[in-house]
């Protein structure tokens, strides 16, 4: 899904526009309210909520429009909160393929700023010379303080530590769990913690959110 703004001297104003796919799967794009678009010098957002592969490609059709019409590159802002294909930031296996590498061939050739929250690889930022970044203590710093904080497994540790500093926590005020997950088949269990010090109000600090499993099985643990 994807929403274009235009951003004016009196504030943010809604760009429509029509997203619709072809018989054949592919998608197509186009601006409904060109005099709203050409119409002055402004900046121009597009906010690309990734589901699917689909609304990358919107995304990309709505840059080319905006070029189109005559807006320069300067002018436009490719928000992706999710980075897609940040998991595969490099070939672990013979086989593979290098995922990121290639999406960023893809975002270069836009030559328009592109921001991202909290970005899952810092491959990222070597790839994509354009990239600019929310980071994690940038995206909680309006959070209220929590009692506990917790890291639900090895790969969120860092995170935590972000989060924390944001804060203004210290170790020795808040409690900061780092707890370990075991993957039983297509579960996720987590033991009980060995000391019962979770507390009060907790923050689950992670470095990823796709399906919601780990903090299903953290909130089932933490009950």
């Amino acid at each position: 899904m994807i929403k274009v703004t235009k951003f004016t001297a009196n504030g943010p104003v809604d760009v429509p526009c029509k997203v619709w796919k072809f018989p054949t799967g592919e998608i197509g794009f186009k601006f409904t309210d060109i005099p709203l678009i050409t119409n002055g010098k402004s900046k121009y957002e597009i906010r690309c909520k990734f589901e699917s592969n689909d609304d990358i490609f919107a995304a990309i059709q709505a840059i080319d429009a905006l070029k189109n019409l005559n807006i320069s590159t300067e002018s436009i802002i490719l928000f992706l909160p999710y980075l897609p294909y940040s998991r595969q930031d490099r070939v672990c296996h013979e086989g593979e393929a290098f995922s990121l590498g290639l999406f960023a061939q893809i975002l270069n050739s836009l030559c328009v700023t592109i921001w991202t929250l909290d970005v899952h690889s810092e491959v990222a930022f070597d790839q994509i010379p354009m990239l600019e970044n929310a980071t994690q203590d940038e995206c909680a710093w309006c959070l209220p303080k929590f009692n506990t904080l917790i890291a639900p497994d090895k790969g969120a540790k860092l995170k935590v530590k972000q989060h924390s500093q944001v804060n203004g926590y210290s170790f020795d005020k808040t409690e900061v769990v780092c707890l370990e997950k075991q993957r039983i088949g297509s579960s996720i269990v987590y033991m009980d913690y060995e000391f019962d010090t979770i507390k009060g109000n907790v923050c689950v600090v992670d470095d990823l959110a796709d399906k919601g499993g780990t903090f299903l099985a953290l909130a089932e643990m933490l009950r």
